[in-house]
């Protein structure tokens, strides 16, 4: 039986109510911009990724039912330009009743600092359960813009 993704969220922070087992989700996005430093010696400037207002390291919140067994899923982060797997990360699930609702955060590394359009997509077995489309934008250009003005 092939479980049903009811809920895929990308959010800064994701806490469980310890007395209720609900889920409190703080910071839900489908993008984030990224600026990068620019550090120049003689000849050659140099560029790295700071902070700024990047993702840092999210998580995400899944929502499956149809799970009637355990479950291997995979949680990938895809450069939809050029498919590139960019982090993935492997991970169980169980339940015993294919009705009951199965809840979980995932935590994930700091998202890449690449511009462009991305996916955080669910698969099991290979199959693609959903996903969740991402926007990076680097704004490096746009604030050094903002400083010669």
């Amino acid at each position: 039986m092939k479980p049903i993704l009811q809920a895929l969220l990308l959010a800064e922070k994701i806490y469980q109510d310890r007395a209720t087992g609900k889920f409190i989700i703080a910071g839900t996005f489908n993008g984030f911009s990224f600026k990068r430093s620019v550090a120049s010696t003689n000849s050659e400037k140099r560029i790295k990724i700071v902070e700024g207002q990047d993702a840092g390291s999210p998580s995400a919140f899944i929502s499956l039912t149809e799970v009637s067994q355990e479950l291997e899923l995979k949680l990938q982060y895809v450069n939809l330009k050029n498919d590139q797997v960019m982090m993935e990360c492997k991970f169980k699930v169980s339940a015993t009743d294919p009705l009951a609702v199965v809840e979980f955060a995932v935590p994930l590394p700091k998202l890449p600092g690449i511009a462009g359009v991305h996916a955080l997509e669910l698969l099991w077995d290979g199959f693609p359960l959903g996903a969740l489309r991402v926007t990076a934008k680097d704004v490096t250009e746009e604030l050094l813009n903002d400083d010669a003005s």
